[in-house]
């Protein structure tokens, strides 16, 4: 009877690595948070990283934290976030969109600078 051992490697908290900063900043553009926090994980998963996936609610917090971001409310009570007067230094703005039912929203997008600024400040 052969037993089969089973090895649970614990995943590191999630790392910018100096090779992760390179690579990211190689398709620069303008972002949703979620697509940052998406663009991240698939280069870490490229690179071998053996990390914790970044969730976009980190980043929204570093930004928030950082006082990139606000929290607002709209005419109906709903929480929203916005840029501050900062945030929209570096680039952060609300882009108009078109859902497929034809209804228009708005999204918060990030600059190159405004990524670039997050990256930077949370390498080791």
């Amino acid at each position: 009877m052969h037993l089969k051992a089973v090895f649970l490697l614990k995943k590191t908290p999630f790392i910018i690595t100096e090779a992760l900063f390179e690579q990211y900043q190689q398709d620069a553009r303008s972002l949703t948070i979620s697509n940052i926090a998406a663009k991240l994980n698939s280069l870490a998963k490229i690179n071998g990283l053996f990390n914790q996936k970044i969730s976009y609610q980190e980043i929204r917090d570093w930004f928030m934290q950082e006082d990139f971001l606000s929290k607002a409310k709209s005419s109906e009570g709903k929480e929203f976030y916005t840029p501050t007067e900062k945030g929209s230094n570096y680039g952060i703005y609300f882009d108009e969109r078109v859902s497929s039912r034809g209804n228009t929203y708005q999204v918060l997008m990030y600059s190159v600078d405004a990524q670039i600024e997050f990256l930077k400040n949370t390498m080791p």
